[in-house]
């Protein structure tokens, strides 16, 4: 039940996250594969920034370990977007969380909730199988990306039209003194001094 052997599989992951990272490595050597990952491989004084972007360019496979620590780490994110266009990603998802809409166009192995055996099988199917973490063609990141910046310039538009709109628009005083609303009317709409926002 092992995959290929002698791929070498880059593993991703939050701090919070060592457990799975280190199970998911005993696993991947058992498969007769190379697992890479900081906590035994990055060495002491090394410069961690280069160490990652050597060992992003020398892995075969990149397997990011989903959770939702892991997509609030800067370096977590640093790590995906550099391996996202270069290297195979196989995405292991531990527990539920949001995942950004670039990487859900990726097929993932997700363990959460799955009993060991379970996780051990479907990782290794994952693995071998070239369905499971098949990468994004580039042309097709380049077509999210273009939706992406197509969304933002049609929210820009409405947001400079709002503002033509609503620049000459009396806004009346919430505080019933009669006074046009001015230059502080909308502070006093949105929130209170005291830091409020109802």
């Amino acid at each position: 039940m092992s995959g290929p052997a002698g791929m070498r599989i880059f593993l991703s992951y939050n701090k919070a996250d060592l457990g799975w990272a280190r199970w998911i490595a005993e696993v991947i050597k058992e498969s007769g594969n190379t697992a890479v990952f900081q906590e035994l491989d990055s060495p002491p004084g090394e410069n961690f920034p280069l160490w990652i972007s050597r060992e992003l360019d020398r892995a075969d496979i990149v397997l990011p370990i989903f959770s939702r620590h892991y997509f609030v780490s800067p370096w977590c994110t640093t790590e995906w977007t550099s391996a996202l266009n270069r290297r195979r990603m196989v995405p292991v998802q531990v527990e539920p969380c949001d995942i950004p809409i670039i990487l859900r166009g990726i097929t993932r192995v997700n363990l959460a909730g799955k009993s060991k055996t379970a996780c051990r099988d479907l990782l290794l199917r994952g693995l071998r199988d070239p369905a499971a973490g098949t990468e994004i063609p580039a042309t097709h990141v380049d077509q999210l990306a273009q939706r992406m910046l197509g969304r933002w310039k049609r929210v820009a538009i409405g947001a400079a039209i709002l503002g033509i709109f609503t620049s000459g628009v009396f806004i009346p005083d919430p505080g019933g003194n009669g006074q046009d609303g001015g230059e502080g009317a909308g502070n006093d709409l949105i929130g209170g001094g005291d830091g409020s926002f109802f």
